[in-house]
This record gives structure tokens, sequence and C-alpha cells, in this order.
């Protein structure tokens, strides 16, 4: 697909949703990359953007061998020197238990290869093509994204009932079981790197169909800093233009960059509608940007700050137990839309009254003797300042429902609901112990009465 750059609106500076520009490209970061660029021979085919992080970017492709699409994960020159995904994915290959309950629920690697650019060799890892992540469906249904006509969406409630997310959480905690039966720490687990896999049904688009649509239509236009808009004028117009890539051509008013050193446009990842996403119901655990081998843990490790477990908070061994903590964030996430903790400028010292205050008193000792540690041990430099912290004097218990039940939801269900979130806030507590070798495993998780349930059903 060849893009008419022409016809792309012209913006300076930042561009919505997309790449900083001066940020991401330059030597040993991110390789350009267009619409219809080829990769390794051309046996793929880039079709549209998925995502974009800080240390790659992702991509729809085509396989043009085999028409079917699929997902490629470009890394930046730097990240592909330090990142130990290739290892831990080639690792999980050779483990393959496809009778384990998990092994569906853990992305697949179909390929690997090396893509140079002007900014350095980029490691490129080719993926089953997934959907969209539990963070961003969750945005989209309480309002929080724009569509690509640069309009708030209408659809403000969850868009799964407590009997889906459940689903979804038994499903994440297999995906879990698996990746540590194979020896696999993910150590970033997340909404952002949980992924729906897309439906076979008729209603949704087949990865031919998808690559189709997109292949066969002009680049969409946005409206963004002065850049004139394309309207959709009914519904039918607006799935098809919620399939296209949406773009801004570079200007450079000072400090052009290298020719080649930077794309001739960015790319916004790709939207979804609202046809798309209902219905979705399989997850995937999709990234290992920061996964280890059990047999070779790193000293330490990078996750969000809301997720972060105490090991990494007072900087102990990591061990497979940090996937437990940040199964029991990711598993609030879920359910209740957002994090549990939040913190300012990224300082995760202010989890710990946070930490506390949820869980109560029995949490005391343990992170007091948490802190005392990292001290004596010159972890930290000085003690964490009080009046930085932001206590939290709510338990688990009172947080729980009174954050569920702020959101839309259907009030006949409240009674039987309650009771859920009841069962919902005891296997939270299983998880959220400080010592991280007296959290249980998974396997310990799996006869939870919040799974359990699931299961049997």
């Amino acid at each position: 697909m060849e893009v008419d750059r022409s016809k792309l609106p012209s913006c300076e500076g930042e561009v919505h949703d997309a790449e900083l520009i001066k940020d991401y490209y330059g030597p040993e970061r991110s390789a350009p990359v267009h619409i219809g660029d080829e990769f390794y021979n051309g046996k793929y085919r880039i079709v549209d953007k998925l995502g974009v992080g800080s240390y790659a970017t992702v991509w729809l492709a085509k396989n043009t061998k085999t028409d079917v699409g699929v997902c490629i994960k470009i890394f930046s020159a730097k990240a592909s020197k330090l990142t130990q995904e290739l290892q831990v994915m080639q690792q999980l290959a050779a483990c393959r238990k496809p009778d384990h309950p998990g092994y569906k629920h853990v992305v697949r690697m179909l390929d690997h290869f090396y893509h140079t650019s002007k900014n350095g060799e980029h490691l490129c890892l080719v993926i089953e093509r997934l959907g969209p992540s539990i963070d961003r469906v969750n945005a989209l249904y309480q309002g929080e994204h724009f569509n690509n006509r640069g309009r708030p969406n209408d659809w403000r409630t969850h868009f799964m009932d407590l009997s889906q997310t459940r689903n979804v959480c038994r499903q994440l905690l297999l995906a879990v079981d698996y990746i540590h039966s194979c020896g696999v720490v993910n150590g970033d687990i997340h909404s952002r790197n949980v992924l729906f896999r897309f439906s076979d049904k008729p209603e949704y688009y087949s990865d031919s169909k998808v690559l189709h649509r997109v292949s066969g239509v002009d680049m969409m236009i946005g409206e963004f800093k002065g850049c004139t808009g394309e309207e959709a004028e009914n519904d039918d117009q607006e799935k098809r233009i919620t399939l296209m890539p949406e773009a801004w051509k570079i200007t450079w008013t000072a400090n052009q960059p290298p020719e080649g050193t930077v794309p001739d446009y960015v790319v916004s990842p790709q939207t979804y509608h609202d046809s798309e996403i209902r219905g979705l119901d399989q997850i995937v655990l999709a990234d290992f940007s920061n996964a280890f081998l059990v047999s070779d843990p790193p000293k330490t490790t990078s996750t969000i700050t809301p997720h972060s477990s105490p090991e990494l908070i007072f900087g102990r061994l990591m061990t497979k137990a940090i996937d437990i903590w940040s199964l029991a964030c990711t598993t609030y996430e879920i359910v209740i839309g957002h994090y549990l903790w939040n913190t300012y400028f990224g300082n995760f010292k202010s989890l710990i009254p946070m930490i506390h205050g949820n869980l109560g008193e029995s949490s005391a000792h343990p992170l007091l003797s948490g802190i005392t540690e990292a001290i004596s041990e010159k972890r930290w430099t000085e003690w964490p300042k009080m009046e930085d912290w932001d206590p939290e004097e709510d338990t688990l218990e009172e947080v729980v429902p009174y954050y569920y039940f702020i959101r839309a939801r259907n009030p006949e269900n409240r009674e039987k609901d309650e009771k859920a979130l009841l069962v919902l806030t005891k296997y939270l507590r299983k998880m959220f112990v400080i010592e991280a070798d007296e959290r249980p495993l998974t396997k310990a998780l799996l006869t939870d009465e919040w799974i359990q349930e699931q299961m049997d059903s």
C-alpha cells in the first residue's frame, strides 16, 4: 500500500497519540517505519500501527506469502542489545505445552529477524495478530479516548459484567501459571500488556478482510493542530474509517534531523469500533519486554510504578513472586477499571502508605522492616519524606465495592455483585503479601473461590 503523502496534513511539533519525534528517533533509537514498507526480504508488509512504547513500536503487518495478518514488534536499536525478550520467547517455544489450559493465553512468537536502519540494528519479533489491550478498551468505555474523527466516544459503562471480568481474571492466572511452569517470569503484568484475541465470529473482521479493506482505501486524515479532518456521514462509514491508518506529515521549522533517521510521517495507533469489541472474551498475556528466566534473575526489573512489588520498592531479590503481586494489581484493574494505587512523578516509595492503608496494620511491621533493610543495605540513600506521602485510609474491603459501584452498573445485580466482590477481595488479599516467600504460588490460587467458580461453570 503506497501512501499519497501530498494528501497528509502537515503538523508541527507533538503529534496526537503518536510518537514525539525527537524522543523516539535518532542514533540507537527507533527505526523509521511507513505504511507499505516491506521487511525481511519482502515477507512482511506494514499495514497499520498498533502501539508505541519506550522500547519498541508495534505494527500490524501482512505476511505476503500466506496473506495472514501478524504483529511485528520492532525494538529500538539500544533496546535490541539489552532485551531478553527473544530468549524468553524461545524458552516458551521450547517449553510448549499445548495441553496446559494457560497455553492459549500466552502470546506465540511466529518468527524473528533483524532490520538495519540509519539509527542502528533492530530486533523484530513477529507474533500472532491480537486485538486491543484491556486498558485501551476500559478507557474507551469510560469515554476517555477520542475516536479518529476527533470526537469523544459515547460509551461510558464497563463493557464486561462481573462474570465476564471474572473469566478474564481466570485466564490471566492460567497464563501466569503456564509461564511459571516454563521457568519464565513476566515481570511487568498490567492491563496494557493483556490483549484480547479477536473473535472468529462472522460479525468481526477476519485478518484477510481487515487487511484488504485497509489496503484498498486512501490514508485517513485527522484533525489536530490546524489539520483538516474527514467526517463520517454514517455509522457504516465510521466503521470503515476506524480501520484506516491515521497519519500526519512532519514539518521541520529548524534543526531538521539527517535524512532517513526519522519517518516522513507518523501514524497513530489503530482505533477500534464498538462492534469489534463487543463480545471479546479471550485474553492473551502479550508483552515480555521485562521478562526473565527463573534461573537467571536480574537485580531489578521495570514495570509501571503502581504495580511495583515490595521487592522492587526495597531492592530485594527478583523471583516469581513479583508476578503474583502484579497479578493482584491487574486483577483489581480488570474488574474496577483503574489502578488500585497511583503515584506522583513515578516515585514508588510513595506506594508504601497506600499499601499500608489498604492492607491494614498487619502490613505495618513488614513494610517498616523493608524500609530499614533498604537503608541499612544502602539501597536507599535516605528515609522517605513523610510530607510526600499520600496515606490511604480505606481498607481493601471498602475500596473494592466503592469504586466498582461508582461506575455505571446494572442495579438489579447489586446484591449478587456485592457477594462476588467479597470473594474478589479475599482473593486479592491472598496475593497482597509483603514478604515474597509468603505469597502463594499460582497452583494454590487456582483453587480459590474467585477462580474456581469460573472453572466449574
